[in-house]
């Protein structure tokens, strides 16, 4: 049986992670060559494996299914995440084992990422992370205002979908990391970003900016995106007004540099409305 990946000292995954690759010199085949056979044989598109794996979409996934994608072994998290999308379907019909063999870590089974309900609600809100990066102003004459890149490739938790949101399929969550939205939320505080509904004068919003390759105004966000969060004061057809949390810094948004303006509740709130 391999080693648990989980329970090694860093220099001892070294050289684990030495001796796959020298064992897997003589096969020649990439993890994601073997990856893309495995999608091949399910009949499944990009899109819709990273809808079953809960991705937000192919640009989170196409790199997995890369023949240049050759990690030593499969991150067993990735794993669990296709194996939702992969396992049962083609002919003959994939079985866990052939991605757990790509994890190489020889745990028995992999984690269980379907959907649990409970009480009637589903738990399947994926909540990614938004870490701080900088305080700077977005054009000149404007104040400084904090801005955070955004972890959309791996969710950390799921939360519950609220009862009230449960035909609005773009539903996500955002947790802060580094530099909480004081006074407006609690440190550590799970939000709920509801990106089928336009945002309101008064709402809470995260937006997204585009930058030099995000030129797309597709509703969705890349992973890394850069963005900050506000309340909406006002708009005039080209220009967002926008208020900070702290209620000192009001500052303009053009709407042209834009990807994404999603209202966001608390998740105690969601749950409550």
């Amino acid at each position: 049986m391999p080693p648990n990946v989980a329970m090694m000292t860093l220099d001892m995954y070294e050289m684990y992670a030495a001796s796959v690759r020298k064992a897997r010199v003589f096969d020649m085949v990439s993890i994601g060559t073997r990856l893309s056979e495995l999608r091949t044989r399910s009949g499944l598109s990009l899109d819709e494996v990273a809808f079953r794996a809960n991705y937000r979409g192919r640009s989170s996934v196409q790199k997995y299914f890369a023949a240049s994608y050759d990690p030593p072994v499969l991150d067993r998290l990735i794993a669990a995440r296709l194996a939702r999308a992969l396992v049962g379907e083609g002919s003959p019909p994939i079985v866990e084992a052939e991605l757990l063999s790509l994890a190489g870590d020889g745990i028995a089974a992999l984690p269980n990422y379907k959907y649990k309900e409970i009480g009637g609600l589903r738990r399947d809100v994926a909540i990614y992370l938004g870490i701080y990066v900088v305080t700077r102003p977005l054009l000149e004459r404007q104040p400084p205002i904090s801005l955070y890149t955004f972890e959309m490739d791996n969710p950390v938790d799921y939360y519950w979908h609220p009862p009230t949101l449960l035909e609005d399929g773009d539903i996500y969550g955002l947790r802060i990391m580094k530099r909480p939205l004081m006074p407006r939320f609690k440190p550590g505080e799970t939000l709920i970003v509801n990106g089928t509904r336009e945002p309101r004068l008064g709402d809470d919003v995260v937006i997204i900016f585009n930058t030099d390759n995000q030129k797309s105004k597709a509703e969705t966000f890349d992973s890394h995106a850069l963005g900050t969060f506000a309340s909406l004061e006002g708009h005039n057809g080209d220009t967002m007004q926008m208020r900070s949390f702290d209620q000192e810094t009001s500052f303009k948004v053009a709407v042209s540099a834009t990807r994404i303006v999603h209202p966001l509740i608390t998740a105690d709130d969601a749950l409550r409305s």
